[in-house]
């Protein structure tokens, strides 16, 4: 069982979600943007959909602030309609979410699947991951500066190169016919 929450979700996704329970028992919570802002921790959720126009300004940092606040959790957008420049944009926005337009004919069986069968498998392989290697790795780097502003360095350096590899590789997803990834595969299904 997946535990679901949806940000700023309108009647019509609310809708889509209850009629999916049907099929794949998850439990679900609505909250809105400042009701999500106003929570403690999300370690307690498996996915959080989060519904907005593309058109948003502080769809980024909204993306942003949620992916700290809900770690555990897989972050996807609900965009009002499917375009290809809109998909294009939200992968750049919000890094490591999927998007799926809220209107969409088919979100309901996506959601079925998805939640059913990758994500469901996704969560149990972090859960059978330790995390007390990365936080040795950070309580060392804390511990000599001159490291530390040679990982950022890098670290930006990395990024730069990382997100103009990966800008290309988004928008060669949007045409690929045979998807291979998560997002490439949802993708696939919704231009069907």
């Amino acid at each position: 069982m997946a535990n679901i929450l949806l940000i700023n979700a309108g009647n019509k996704t609310l809708s889509l979600f209850r009629s999916a329970v049907e099929t794949v028992p998850h439990t679900i919570q609505a909250l809105s943007f400042a009701e999500a802002d106003q929570q403690a921790s999300g370690d307690s959720y498996d996915i959080v959909f989060i519904e907005s126009a593309i058109n948003n300004p502080s769809l980024t940092e909204k993306c942003g602030s949620f992916q700290e606040v809900f770690k555990n959790a897989y972050i996807v957008l609900i965009l009002p309609a499917f375009d290809k420049i809109a998909v294009q944009k939200s992968y750049l926005m919000c890094d490591g979410s999927i998007i799926l337009p809220a209107e969409h004919e088919k979100l309901r069986r996506i959601i079925d699947w998805y939640v059913a069968a990758d994500h469901m498998r996704r969560i149990e392989a972090v859960k059978e991951t330790s995390n007390h290697t990365i936080k040795a790795l950070a309580t060392s780097l804390i511990k000599n500066k001159a490291l530390i502003i040679s990982v950022l360095l890098l670290t930006m350096f990395l990024g730069a190169i990382i997100g103009l590899f990966w800008s290309e590789k988004s928008v060669k997803s949007l045409e690929d016919p045979q998807p291979q990834t998560i997002k490439e595969k949802i993708l696939h299904e919704l231009r069907k």
